[in-house]
């Protein structure tokens, strides 16, 4: 069996007007940190969610009902030149119906007797900051690279385990940059699973993923964005096209 390692470069570049003169910054600065219980923030968010996929051509059809809890914990900052918090969350998927026909929906983990009655998972990342730059490490969902975001649609959501640097010190200009080893899938709960493509090479696989780039936003209201990514890929498929 052969094995063939290779690596896909994307590149995202955006430009446009935007009404606002300037927008929200990544990183807020260290020096209004009012305290690591004093800034935290807990959300609980409850979701009764009913699937029905028809399958078509005589494919049986993935049908369940489910109920997840989740919980987000985001902590302040220590206060001080750096500032310590922490980023947690835990989820918990119920199935209310389900059968072992009807499997498929990616909302439940599925075992040897079919889905699962319940499954959870939970993790955090430890962040650390500086002035108006955050480094964060451990199990994340990015959202604000367009090049690699995790994914929510499905009872509970995807996440990454990795490393991010994100950097606001100057005014209207944000950068970031990414490296990411593993993930966890909607039903899968384990943290140490390959990261995957969704849109771009359909069942491409990888050990890892960088990205770098940023945004700037000029007084003008001008908007411009670049962010390149490297995925290496590993697999044991033919050459990809």
């Amino acid at each position: 069996m052969r094995v063939m390692k290779w690596s896909a470069i994307a590149l995202a570049v955006t430009a446009g007007m935007t009404q606002l003169a300037s927008a929200a910054a990544f990183v807020t600065d260290q020096a209004d940190s009012k305290g690591f219980v004093e800034d935290t923030t807990l959300n609980v968010l409850l979701r009764n969610y009913y699937f029905n996929r028809d399958n078509k051509n005589g494919a049986h059809d993935s049908v369940d009902w489910t109920q997840g809890f989740r919980a987000n914990l985001s902590s302040g900052f220590t206060q001080g030149v750096v500032g310590f918090g922490v980023d947690a969350f835990g989820y918990l998927a119920v199935k209310l119906d389900g059968s072992p026909g009807k499997s498929g929906t990616n909302n439940l983990a599925v075992g040897a007797d079919g889905p699962q009655d319940s499954n959870g998972k939970a993790g955090a990342a430890l962040k650390v900051r500086i002035s108006k730059t955050l480094l964060e490490i451990g199990q994340q969902q990015p959202t604000t690279a367009p090049v690699f975001a995790i994914g929510g649609s499905r009872l509970l959501p995807q996440t990454a385990t990795g490393v991010t640097l994100m950097s606001s010190e100057i005014k209207g200009l944000d950068v970031e940059a990414g490296h990411f080893t593993s993930a966890s899938s909607e039903s899968q709960m384990n943290a140490d699973g390959e990261l995957w493509s969704e849109y771009g090479t359909i069942g491409a696989h990888a050990n890892s993923i960088n990205y770098a780039g940023g945004k700037y936003v000029s007084v003008t209201a001008c908007r411009l964005r670049c962010m390149p990514a490297n995925w290496k890929i590993s697999g044991t498929s033919t050459t990809p096209t």
